[in-house]
């Protein structure tokens, strides 16, 4: 049974992933996307790295790989929000050309000259 269960702050694991530097790295003459630097790892994302008491160290990949997760769901968290955001300023466009088409319409169909005895009342009170 797990213990002391927290909810993720995914928008900081986002970030955490956002800073690490990848790199194509070529290993045994494969490149392979990855990260250059283990101590720079190490750095930005501490608990990604497991330290052995003879100072060697490694990548923890099942940590990196949740973190990852998390930048994920963040990732979608913040793409959901913009589609939102942007269904909102669709419809208010159109709401804007619906008002504009029926200005137009209207003007169309009133005389100029009606038009301007109108200004020149409205402008009297």
């Amino acid at each position: 049974m797990y213990k002391n269960v927290a909810r993720a702050n995914t928008s900081e694991l986002l970030e955490k992933i956002r800073r690490l530097p990848l790199a194509f790295i070529e290993i045994n003459g494969e490149p392979r996307l990855g990260i250059q630097n283990l101590s720079e790892l190490a750095r930005l994302v501490p608990e990604a790295v497991v330290q052995f008491p003879n100072q060697n160290a490694r990548v923890d990949e099942n940590t990196l790989f949740n973190i990852g997760l998390g930048a994920m769901k963040e990732i979608l968290l913040l793409q959901n929000v913009l589609s939102s955001e942007l269904n909102s300023l669709v419809s208010r466009d159109h709401e804007t050309d619906a008002i504009f088409r029926a200005i137009n319409e209207k003007l169309q169909r009133e005389p100029a000259q009606d038009i301007r005895h109108r200004l020149e009342e409205a402008k009297e009170r």
